[in-house]
């Protein structure tokens, strides 16, 4: 696969950055056997199956 240099270093999908933290809500990209954007408040937890990188755009799933 060929991935930009944006994509490479993209630290959403990575693992190594939220999207959103503040006091009120966090959301992140999780890797496990897929990948899901999750989103966590104090009362709930919801996540969703995702393919790609919502800000980047690399595709998911390859490469762990």
């Amino acid at each position: 696969m060929n991935e930009t240099k944006a994509q490479q270093v993209c630290p959403y999908c990575h693992g190594h950055a939220d999207l959103i933290s503040n006091e009120d809500m966090l959301i992140y990209i999780k890797l496990e056997e897929y990948a899901y954007l999750c989103a966590e408040d104090d009362e709930y937890i919801s996540h969703r199956e995702i393919h790609y990188c919502p800000c980047c755009g690399r595709k998911l799933g390859d490469d762990y």
